[in-house]
């Protein structure tokens, strides 16, 4: 064991440009093998990742400040694709939305009201493109 450690600490470089170029031609078994990996070792690996995001927590929120403010249009343009989609499809965060700002709080929406909201949304914008096309 103790030869592996050495070895492996000598040749840090080599073993990591190996790994690359192993990845790189062999794409869809190492995608597969990542998810296994990730599957079977999920908590692990959130532990971990848990860890990390604790003791680095002022370089995380540096890091993603700064990439918010190089990428602020693409973020954006994202941010709008993806709440017109939700709009589109009456996704629940955009109907318990119109249910708050019609004067509910929030612990008075259940999922009972939301649906029944939902339903209520697609009925009207039904009506709305009747009337559209009887216009024409």
């Amino acid at each position: 064991m103790a030869y592996n450690a050495a070895y492996k600490a000598a040749n840090a470089e080599k073993i990591k440009a190996q790994n690359a170029a192993y990845k790189a031609a062999n794409k869809e078994k190492a995608k597969a093998y990542d998810v296994a990996y990730r599957g079977a070792n999920k908590v692990e690996i959130n532990a971990k990742a848990a860890v990390f995001r604790a003791a680095n927590r002022v370089e995380i929120k540096a890091r993603a400040a700064v990439f918010r403010a190089a990428n602020r249009e693409k973020i954006k343009a994202k941010f709008n694709s993806s709440s017109k989609a939700d709009r589109a499809k009456l996704a629940d965060w955009y109907v318990r939305r119109a249910l708050s700002e019609s004067g509910l709080k929030t612990w008075q929406i259940t999922p009972e009201l939301t649906e029944a909201k939902r339903l209520h949304m697609k009925l009207s914008r039904t009506i709305k493109e009747l009337r559209n096309e009887n216009a024409k």
